[in-house]
Parts: C-alpha cells; structure tokens; sequence
C-alpha cells in the first residue's frame, strides 16, 4: 500500500486526472508542501508501453545529487525496479519511455524551500515485434510460522526466464496480525553465483518497497535474521538466467515485543522467549527454533509429559492387565467354588443334626402298648385247669368281632376280667356257659381268628 493513500496532499500527483492522462506535483497549482512523499504507478493496457512528458514547468528545489526534493522514476511497477532517472532544479527531464506495461514515480520534499512543482502528461503507445509474455511471481503468506522456499517460485515464471532468458523476479509477501512483527531467519542459503550482486540476491523490504526502505540485500554465502519493523515483511528473489538455480530456505516466525518500560509478561496462550518478546505457544518445543536464543526448543523445557507413554510402556501395561484380570479371575472362581463347598457342607451337617435330633425325640417316644394296662395272658396249663369242664365250649349264632377278643371269662382279678377274651365274642360266662364243657384254646388260635366268625350246631 503507497504512502500516497495516507497522505491527501498527494491528491493531485497520486491521482491527478485520468481523463486528460495528466498528474501535478503535490497541491498543484499552488508550491508544493514540505516534508511530503508521494508516490505513483502508472499502468498501461496490455501490449502497450508508456511515454512520459513533462509540459509547462518543472521548476524543484535545486541540489547535488537531488538529495533535498527530488523525482524518482523507475521502470516497473515497484520502487526496487531499474532507475529510469532521478530529478530536480528547473531543467525538464527528458521524454521517457518504458519498456514494459509500468512506470514507478515518487515525490519527495524536504522541510526547508518549496516551489511550483510540474506538470506532466502520459499516452499508451502499443509495444511493435515480438513480445514477452508477462511473469507474476507473487506469493502470499500468513500465520504465526511458515517457510519461504526458492522452489515455491511459480514454475510459469522460471520457464519464460529459461525460455526467453530474461531475469526471474518472485516476491514473497509475508503478513501478520497487527501489532505483532516478524522474524525470518535462513536455514539455507545458496546462490548459484555467489557474491555477484547483479546476477543473483535476496532482497528484504516492509510493506514499501522504494530503495530507502530496504531492510537487508543478501547476494554473498551467509543470509543473516531479519527483523520486521511492522507486520508486513517482503522477500524479493531476482536472478538471471545464468543463476537461476539458486536455492534457498528460510522460515519466518510472529512475534510479539513486550512493553517497554511494563512489567507486563506474555499472555496465556504465548510463549516468553526471554529476549522481551513472545511468540505463540504452539511454537515452544515444535523442532523449530523460533526464539531468537532458541529457548523454545530448550530440552530441559522440552521433556516428555508424563502422560505421554512410550510403545513399550503400552505394551507391559496390556501385558500387566490380562495377568491382573487372570489373577482376579482365578480368585473369583477359587471364591465361589468354596462357597459352594461350605455349602453344601453346612446343608449336610443341618441334615445330620435333624436326623440326630429326630431319633432322639423317637427314642423318648413309648410304644404303644406301653402307655396301655397291662394284659394277663395266662399261660396254656393255667387255662386247661381252671376250666370246670373239658367240653369244648361252643356257641351258636354269636357273631365274632375283634371287641370280642378281648371279653374273658376266666377267673382271676377284676382287672384281667374284664379283659378276658374268648374266641366267641366278649362277656361275663353265664352258668350254662359255666357248666358246659370249655374248649381248649390257644393264643396261637385267637391270633389268627378271622374278623367275623358264624357258627351253627
């Protein structure tokens, strides 16, 4: 960006008036002001060359070597391009052509005199015999780092150098947030023809690009770092045919000056070089010294976090996982299987104490005939003696019942009466009963008599 976009004096030179193709000196038509710098860029249409005339007056602040106010022009369209011529005092310059599409001028006044300045005028003539084509080799860059490489040159532009054996130029622009600056150090560099400064070099500028402004010229073996003084940093390559091979690496970095004068540190998200600047953290151990003093990339700063494990490391920490989940497993299984077993032994112990416990209480139980009274059988002479008569006693008609078992007619205590029994049902004998013949019985014959017995004489 010129510096005429900043400066409403340059109204009348920076724009002066496309219609008439006509341009002023600064504050045209009165002198123009001191401590002014203006710069212009006159573009013609393509397949066109420019011619430059300067009418009416020329009238500048006359000095040797034009180095109080002067007119610059240069052939292109940048302030690094070949001088046409620089101006001043009251002697017209002469016409000037170009040789391609631009003219490059600039106004420059000191503080002390001023004068009346110019006026000059411009015409598009178009270019006659063969014609070359064109090379745009600009590349923009931005961001807190990046590398500027002689091989990005765009490959169109290296060809028509090749081809037409014109000089390759290629312009790398590099650009940052505002407030910060930029630090370009070279990790390679290597010029096909070394130390001739008019076949190949390394040109570094701000934002302008005029000759005064130039930061460094590189055209021996050794690059040094370079330091932007704003946010904008151009690299300029140039090299002939004959040194188009040239090569060169180097990579820029953003950073951040500390206040002067403040103890104010670096922010968060920044990295303190330690040099009173700060660049951004994503830099600090990234294999790139970034710092002036290479501090980002110190290895005590630089070790390993603890979070961060290596492959063996992983590797013994899976292998201690299955053993520990084998272990826990093993344990487990060896737990629920002696639960099972204490189980199935407290089941067999309550089984055993119930079966204890139930043949005690059987063991306190009485039979039961022995919660009975106590029944007299007598014996098989005692039965035959006390019958009165050796006839078979017989009964007719009687129904035999198992109540009848137990009915006695044998003497004896009352006690045993009642608990006599015969064969032929139960009751007292009656004296017919008592005078008839008994017949012989048995316990063996009462055992087996039959629930119901009828008898008929």
């Amino acid at each position: 960006m010129s510096i005429a976009d900043f400066n409403p004096r340059c109204a009348m030179f920076s724009a002066g008036i496309p219609e008439s193709q006509t341009f002023f000196s600064p504050s045209f038509p009165a002198n123009y002001p001191n401590n002014t710098e203006c710069v212009k860029i006159i573009e013609a249409p393509p397949g066109h060359y420019l011619e430059l005339d300067f009418r009416d007056k020329f009238r500048l602040e006359p000095s040797e070597d034009c180095k109080f106010d002067y007119l610059e022009i240069r052939d292109g369209a940048n302030g690094y391009d070949p001088l046409i011529g620089t101006y001043c005092g009251f002697a017209y310059p002469p016409k000037i052509s170009s040789v391609g599409r631009f003219l490059w001028l600039k106004f420059k006044s000191d503080g002390n005199t001023e004068y009346s300045g110019f006026t000059a005028v411009y015409k598009f003539l178009r270019m006659t015999g063969k014609q070359i084509p064109e090379a745009h080799c600009e590349i923009k860059m931005s961001g807190i780092q990046g590398y500027v490489n002689r091989s990005d040159a765009d490959p169109a532009s290296v060809n028509r150098t090749i081809e037409y054996k014109v000089p390759l130029e290629c312009m790398w622009t590099i650009r940052v947030k505002v407030g910060w600056k930029i630090q370009l150090n070279f990790q390679k560099f290597d010029l096909k023809v070394p130390n001739d400064c008019d076949s190949n070099y390394v040109d570094i500028y701000p934002e302008n690009t005029d000759m005064p402004s130039q930061i460094n010229n590189f055209c021996g073996s050794i690059a040094d770092t370079v330091q932007s003084p704003e946010n904008v940093l151009r690299v300029r390559f140039f090299a002939k045919p004959e040194a188009i091979n040239s090569s060169f690496t180097a990579i820029y970095t953003a950073y951040r000056e500390k206040p002067k004068g403040e103890p104010v540190g670096c922010e968060e998200d920044e990295y303190d070089c330690e040099d009173a600047t700060c660049i951004s953290d994503e830099l600090r151990c990234n294999g790139v010294n970034n710092c002036r003093f290479r501090s980002d990339e110190d290895p005590a700063k630089c070790q390993p976090k603890e979070t961060v494990l290596s492959e063996h490391m992983i590797i013994i920490l899976i292998v201690f996982f299955f053993i520990l989940t084998g272990m826990c497993f093993a344990f487990l299984f060896n737990c629920l299987r002696k639960l099972i077993r204490d189980h199935r032994i407290i089941q067999e112990h309550m089984r055993r104490s119930r079966e204890a416990r139930m043949n005690e209480e059987d063991s306190k139980i009485p039979t039961v005939f022995s919660k009975r009274s106590d029944c007299f059988v007598p014996s098989d002479e005692s039965i035959v003696s006390n019958f009165k008569s050796s006839e078979v006693e017989t009964r007719d008609s009687q129904v035999q019942t198992r109540e009848s078992l137990f009915e006695t007619g044998l003497p004896g205590p009352r006690e045993v009466q009642q608990n006599w029994f015969t064969t032929f049902g139960r009751g007292p004998p009656s004296e017919e009963d008592s005078s008839a013949s008994v017949r012989a019985t048995s316990i063996e014959t009462t055992k087996s008599a039959p629930d119901v017995i009828l008898t008929r004489h």
